[in-house]
């Protein structure tokens, strides 16, 4: 198992996983010159006045893309930029546009952050949770990486499977236990993830705690009857 996307921002990207997702990376720490302000700058911001005056004078529409295919409800997903998010919205954004080099969505992209009401607001908006990217992450997997729990909480209550796989057979549960995250191990558990259940490779989540050698979410996962097998 690969480390995990990083969890990234336009401020930091994780030190730990500062090599994964180098593209994703690159491309959120492209900058705009301050004289060329446009739709995708103005999103990123949350300059809501500016895409307001961009969407009204016919000048940039929702929908556009930008040279990498990422659109401007990308850009404001992936900042948390909430007033920004419902306004692309109500102007028409498509809400499971698929951009980027890892070919994801709005959602997916907030996913990677943690951000719950930039999630919330999407679902509402018919965002669909189950959509994988060009790695085979669905924004289950994806909230799982950034090992936020309350995001968490709200994605295993949206129609998304606890066991999905992402494209080596890992699931959220095997994640949280390699990344040592015991409160998301339990809160996984207790929304019915397998602790039995087998990746590509043959290994369980208990082989990933193993790993990490985090002993609460070992605990839980025997306790759950995961076994380490033959």
């Amino acid at each position: 198992m690969q480390p995990p996307p990083p969890t990234v921002s336009t401020a930091a990207v994780s030190q730990d996983n500062a090599t994964a997702d180098l593209s994703f990376t690159q491309a959120l720490n492209q900058t705009t010159p301050e004289e060329d302000t446009n739709i995708f700058v103005a999103a990123q911001r949350g300059d809501v006045a500016t895409l307001r005056a961009l969407l009204d004078s016919g000048r940039a529409r929702a929908t556009d893309r930008d040279p990498q295919n990422i659109t401007p409800l990308h850009w404001a997903a992936i900042n948390a930029q909430l007033p920004a998010c419902r306004l692309l919205l109500d102007a028409g954004a498509d809400v499971d546009a698929l951009g980027g080099d890892l070919v994801a969505t709005p959602l997916q992209w907030a996913a990677r952050g943690g951000y719950l009401y930039v999630l919330q607001l999407l679902i509402a908006h018919g965002a669909d949770p189950t959509i994988a990217d060009s790695q085979g992450y669905n924004s289950l997997h994806l909230v799982t990486h950034s090992s936020s729990i309350m995001p968490l909480l709200y994605l295993l209550h949206q129609p998304v499977g606890a066991d999905s796989r992402d494209a080596q057979g890992h699931t959220a549960l095997m994640w949280a236990a390699y990344q040592g995250d015991a409160l998301s191990v339990d809160l996984l558990l207790r929304h019915g993830a397998s602790p039995t259940v087998q990746d590509d490779g043959g290994l369980t989540p208990l082989h990933w705690a193993v790993v990490r050698g985090n002993r609460v979410a070992i605990r839980r996962l025997v306790e759950k009857g995961a076994v380490l097998g033959a």
